[in-house]
């Protein structure tokens, strides 16, 4: 039944190959003129286009923050538990603690860092993310 399966998929991936190289082929042999688009690219592409002259923000504004849940509960363990903000944990063992990737941990503690340079206080810091918090639970509250 397994073989089965993994034989199906190896099918349908063939020809959807041989699907595409026909498809280039076909490209290929027309004569110099504009590139062909699908009408799914020519729709979205108007489409755009058409928001964009109303006005309308395409994407994401560049800077936009997304603050993840998980992320500010880390942080506060963090902050309370890190060396470097005067815990006693290193951090590796601050990163299982947090159940946070390495990469998370390290991004993590560079914007503590940069956030305890404005307020210069580790006690405001930990007050702010306990604040963020209990919003956060209120929310999940209702």
């Amino acid at each position: 039944m397994n073989k089965k399966t993994d034989l199906e998929k190896v099918a349908v991936q063939v020809k959807r190959t041989l699907t595409a190289q026909k498809r280039k082929q076909k490209l290929a042999e027309l004569p110099d003129c504009p590139v062909l688009l699908s009408l799914n690219e020519l729709t979205t592409k108007t489409g755009i286009e058409t928001a964009r002259r109303a006005g309308k923000q395409i994407g994401q504004k560049k800077g936009a923050v997304f603050t993840v849940k998980k992320a500010v509960y880390a942080k506060r363990k963090i902050l309370e538990h890190n060396k470097t903000f005067g815990g006693s944990l290193n951090d590796k063992e601050t990163q299982e603690l947090a159940g946070i990737s390495r990469n998370s941990l390290y991004l993590y503690k560079r914007e503590l860092k940069e956030e305890y340079e404005q307020l210069e206080s580790i006690d405001d810091l930990k007050n702010r993310y306990d604040k963020f918090i209990s919003v956060m639970e209120k929310k999940n509250q209702k």
